[in-house]
Order: structure tokens, then C-alpha cells, then sequence
């Protein structure tokens, strides 16, 4: 489809489709799908999307009409920088972590350490705040969907990141830890980010899911490691349980990011 498009851009000579600048909207898209090793991959064929890619991106249409090469002609260099950055943060607010550490709660450490992430990101990073088991009690009803998106992903400048400082200082830690519904939460809200820049999800939890809800947080966590352009950090704070321990180390797994286990508050 890019290349089609390429060549219709190409041979009449266009920038815009309607209101779309067709190559750099194509370049983004495509530089979103790449892989690691330079190619670009579809349905476990290999070559032919990246000779595709490759067409799409060097133009390799000729125009039907040249251009006319008068005078001695000019140089052009612009400076490529990179993509801004973008935050998706899952963050505990379960009763355990209420536990002491030292003078505070493990939640204190946890969310005073986000502010002060939040506040040492440049303006151009883009974050947002899903925070699960911070409204209802365990034993209340509803505890094991308790999962909300308190901050949609939007840049740290105009004043957003006050806005996000705000929330993390007003959340408590209360209830149980719905991990599966999250990160299947997290999936919807990420099929919903526009652009093709990459996207960082960090997962913070002192333990596995606990819900009656039925829900797997494997299989939720496949459906994170299925979308391009995410890469995810699970840190594991202070993990009590052994099987806590164990689903948080698969669900990293699944989700093909590393699982970073914190033992205290440095």
C-alpha cells in the first residue's frame, strides 16, 4: 500500500493527499514497524515488505516530468533529531503496599520515586498513569476491577506535569491488585495512541494478581508484548511471595522486557 502510494505521489509530482503529507506520515509509520535488525517483516515474509519499505523510502519513483536543473544548485542538510519520548506507567496502589519501609510506606517510596522521575523528564516526554487498587478496600465490592487511567498520555509541557505530580501525591494504597485487567486495559489504551513513536510501558507491583476475577495476567501480558512499538519494564518492589515473585518474572517474559526486582527504597 506505501509503495502504491509512493508512486502516485511520485509520478504527479504531490506532497499532500487531501490533507495528508503523505511521506514523512509513511516514513513515521514505517520506522515504528522496523525491526531491530534494519528490515520489516509481514506474516513471516521478509524480503519483500523491506525491498517495499525500502522503495517507499528513497522514493524511488521517478516523476513523469524532471525537474529543470537551472543554475549552479543548492545543498539542503537538516538535523534528524529523535522521537520524543512516551511513558505508559502501571503503578500498585494495592493494600500491601501499605508495608512499611524504614520512615515510609512501600507506596510512599514507590510514588515519591515516579515524581521525582516525572519531574527529571524533559517537556517534550510524554507520559501517562494507570494506577490500579487505589479506591476500594479489598473486602469491598468491586475491588478486583479497581483499575483506572487516571492520566492519558499527553505531554510534560503546558503545565501536565504539575497535573501528574498532583494525582501521584493525591492516590492512597488500599485494595487488591487486579494485574490482569490492567495490563488488558493497558493494551485498549495503547491501540489508541496515535503516531508511531515507541513507547515505554513500566509495570511496578509488590506481587501477582489476587482477584477472583478470572482474569490471566499471562495472557494479558502476551497482549502487551503483541503491540509494535512497546517496549516494557517490570520492577518487582520488595515482592513478599515467592509466587508473586514467579508470575511477575513471567509476566516479563511475556511481555519480552526485563523484570528488575527492587529490593528497598534506594
Amino acid at each position: 500500500y506505501l509503495y502504491s502510494l509512493e508512486r502516485i505521489g511520485r509520478l504527479f509530482d504531490v506532497e499532500f493527499v487531501g490533507e495528508h503529507e503523505w511521506y514523512p506520515l509513511g516514513v513515521k509509520t514505517l520506522l515504528g514497524w522496523q525491526k531491530e535488525d534494519g528490515g520489516w517483516e509481514d506474516r513471516d515474509e521478509r524480503v519483500v515488505p523491506t525491498a517495499f519499505a525500502l522503495l517507499f523510502l528513497t522514493r524511488a519513483t521517478e516523476k513523469l516530468v524532471p525537474d529543470e536543473e537551472t543554475g549552479p544548485g543548492r545543498l539542503r542538510t537538516v538535523l534528524r533529531t529523535a522521537s520524543a519520548p512516551r511513558y505508559y506507567v502501571i503503578l500498585d496502589a494495592s493494600g500491601s503496599m501499605i508495608a512499611s519501609m524504614g520512615p515510609k510506606t512501600k507506596f510512599d517510596v514507590a510514588r515519591d520515586t515516579l515524581i521525582e522521575l516525572v519531574r527529571r523528564l524533559p517537556d517534550e516526554a510524554s507520559v501517562a498513569l494507570r494506577v490500579y487498587g487505589h479506591r476500594l478496600r479489598a473486602i469491598e465490592e468491586g475491588a478486583d476491577e479497581d483499575t483506572e487511567l487516571m492520566v492519558p498520555m499527553q505531554p510534560l509541557e503546558t503545565g501536565n506535569r504539575e497535573s501528574l505530580v498532583a494525582a501521584l501525591r493525591g492516590l492512597r494504597a488500599r485494595g487488591k491488585t487486579p494485574l490482569a485487567l490492567s495490563l488488558d486495559e493497558a493494551v485498549k489504551d495503547l491501540r489508541r495512541l496515535r503516531g508511531s513513536d515507541r513507547t515505554t510501558v513500566v509495570l511496578l507491583s509488590d506481587g501477582g494478581d489476587d482477584t477472583r476475577s478470572g482474569g490471566d495476567p499471562l495472557a494479558a501480558a502476551a497482549g502487551v508484548g503483541e503491540l509494535r512499538g512497546v517496549e516494557t519494564v517490570v520492577v518487582g518492589f520488595d515482592v513478599a511471595d515467592a509466587m508473586g515473585e514467579r508470575q511477575l518474572r513471567e509476566v516479563a517474559a511475556r511481555v519480552g522486557g526485563p523484570y528488575l526486582a527492587a529490593r528497598d527504597a534506594e
